[in-house]
């Protein structure tokens, strides 16, 4: 009986754990074959799944001896899945202002903000002129995440004065009744001090805006546009502080 012969390959060679490989192995003249000391066919195929890398040995017998064939397949265990952080601060500016982009990141082979290449963790200045949402993807092999972040714009707030925007109206619309020896409810606004006295900076509260909304007692007085000089005195007080000139 002639020596037999054995061939045996493994596809792919090469797997990540949790994959699998295809055994094939032929043999020629032989009695009986083991694959890593189990009885198998003489010829044919198993598909393995294996957690390490591993040598796997076919050994093909007859009376007259016994033929050896290997194959070792790779087994590499891929990394974890990354992790990412994007943060703005501040996430709210004003048009003209900057904000710093903030990241970190774990695990990852490569990070793009916004599609350009960045390192894995870093800050970015951006001035942007209106509202922008900026996107952080973390990638490796095993896979990718994406975080956003967005950085609100406003419009630069406007600077009122008492001087140049509030006194007018003051002097068009209310100075008849609230002004003189024996001004109406005592309150003369003839002044920026008895303006005042019914003021309170950057309060959303304060009775002179009460009193000049929709809805409060002066807001009809306030023609030719009432809406639109109630809200200069709202934003005078609450946006700017109130300040004098």
């Amino acid at each position: 009986v002639p020596m037999p012969t054995a061939a045996l390959t493994a596809t792919p060679a090469s797997i990540q754990s949790g994959q699998q490989t295809t055994l094939t192995w032929v043999t020629t003249d032989a009695a009986s074959v083991t694959l890593n000391g189990t009885a198998v066919a003489l010829n044919g195929s198993h598909v393995d799944f294996p957690t390490a890398t591993t040598t796997y040995t076919l050994v093909a017998s007859n009376t007259t001896g016994s033929a050896r064939a290997t194959a070792t397949v790779t087994v590499t265990i891929p990394p974890p899945m990354p992790t990412a952080s994007l943060t703005a601060s501040p996430a709210s500016i004003q048009s003209g202002q900057s904000s710093t982009l903030s990241w970190n990141t774990t695990d990852a082979a490569t990070v793009t903000l916004n599609g350009a290449p960045v390192a894995r963790s870093g800050m970015e200045v951006v001035s942007p002129t209106t509202t922008s949402t900026y996107t952080l993807v973390a990638s490796n092999v095993t896979g990718s995440i994406t975080r956003s972040t967005t950085v609100t714009v406003t419009a630069p707030v406007v600077a009122l004065t008492y001087l140049k925007d509030v006194k007018p109206i003051m002097d068009s619309n209310c100075v008849m009744c609230h002004s003189g020896p024996s001004p109406t409810a005592d309150y003369d606004v003839s002044t920026y001090s008895g303006v005042m006295r019914n003021v309170t900076p950057y309060d959303p509260n304060s009775r002179l805006i009460q009193m000049t909304q929709p809805g409060g007692r002066m807001h009809g007085f306030l023609n030719p546009d009432p809406l639109g000089r109630a809200e200069i005195i709202r934003r005078w007080i609450v946006e700017n502080g109130a300040p004098q000139q």
